[in-house]
Order: structure tokens, then sequence, then C-alpha cells
């Protein structure tokens, strides 16, 4: 992660989206008048607000703005590696660290004004508490980590709209893992492997009363 922020910072981006005036005016806007301006940006608060903070701290400047970017680009890379662990095991979770430390789109974008980074970042987050929660036996754990996916969804899509799309592949994932178990449950082999050891156990004594 270390490496993957310090090659960011090497080939730093900066302005150049189209949409950086507008992002810039309305952090303009919290940071000196206090106020978010109402218009189509303004639920975006999972990505303005560290942006504004950001720019109370190092000045309205193409720094304060892009920092944040930054920051949830290199969490990024670490949220990729534990998701790749859970699937695939230490090895799968390096793989796919590195892949998105040298991903193009995300290495360029991690150092401009895009919120897409603040969303795929809560994004991923959502659906590994998902599959955590799939996953979880205990009761306790399992309800923490819905409630952290909840979270996650929220606030993927207070950084851009297309959080709603996660609803329909967070049921998509559910259904799935409810089939398997289903199948797991009704498969013949679920019952006819009991009956073999039970015929098995049957017949032990039989043979040694021979």
């Amino acid at each position: 992660m270390a490496v993957a922020c310090g090659l960011r910072v090497l080939y730093f981006s900066g302005y150049g989206l189209g949409d950086d005036v507008i992002f810039r005016g309305q952090i303009n806007s919290i940071v000196r008048n206090h106020w978010v301006l109402g218009d189509n940006g303004a639920y975006r608060f999972s990505w303005w607000f560290p942006a504004a903070l950001s720019c109370r701290i190092f000045g309205l400047t193409e720094i304060g703005i892009v920092l944040p970017s930054l920051v949830y680009s290199t969490l990024g890379i670490g949220l990729l590696y534990a998701f790749g662990k859970v699937l695939w095991g230490r090895v799968g979770g390096v793989v796919a660290a590195l892949l998105l430390t040298f991903a193009p789109l995300d290495f360029a974008w991690s150092t401009m004004v895009a919120n897409d980074i603040v969303f795929s970042f809560f994004s991923g987050l959502t659906i590994l508490c998902v599959l955590g929660a799939l996953a979880q036996e205990d009761a306790t754990r399992r309800r923490r980590l819905w409630i952290a996916a909840a979270v996650s969804l929220w606030l993927s899509y207070h950084a851009k709209v297309s959080g709603v799309l996660l609803f329909p592949a967070v049921a998509f994932i559910c259904c799935a893992r409810s089939m398997v178990a289903r199948f797991q449950t009704n498969s013949p082999v679920s019952w006819i492997l009991p009956t073999l050891s039970f015929q098995e156990v049957e017949e032990k004594p039989m043979i040694g009363g021979w």
C-alpha cells in the first residue's frame, strides 16, 4: 500500500476532468461560506465531507481537494487484498492488490478530483461485508457484518447515485448462497451417505456375531 501510494504521488494527475470546476465550487462554498450548495452534488457527502475537511487543513488547493481520493485509493488496495484473500487465499489477495495497484484508471484517478474512487471503495466494502455475513456462523458477528454492509452501501450511494445498483447485486449473492445451501441440504448425497453409514453400523455387529 505504501509503494502504491508513493507511485501515485510520483505520477500525480491533478486537475484535468470536466467536473473539476463544479467540484471545486462546491468545496469552496462549504469551506468559505459554510454552506452546501443545493445542486445535484449535495447528496454526495461521502466525497465532499472529507474533501472539505482536507481543504480546511491544507487550504483550498489542488492537493487539498485531491488528497481524499488518494487516501481512498490506497485503502482500496488493502480492501481488495482482503477481498481476494477471502475468496482465493493469501495468493489471491496479493494478486488482486497488485492488479489494482497498477490498474491504469485507478492509478490516474486516484490523484484527480473524482468521486468514483470513493464509490468504488465503499462498493467493495459492501460486498466484502455481505460475503462475510453469509459465511459467518456466529449470530452476533453476522449481525455486525450486515450492519457494516448496510452502512457501506449507504455511503456508496452518497458518493455516487450508482450505489443503488448494489441492491440487485447483493440480492443475487444472497439468493445464490441460499440456493447452494438448499442444494447441499436436499442433495441425494446428503441422505445417501448417512444411510450407508447407518447400514455399515448395523452390519458390523452381525459380522462380529458370526
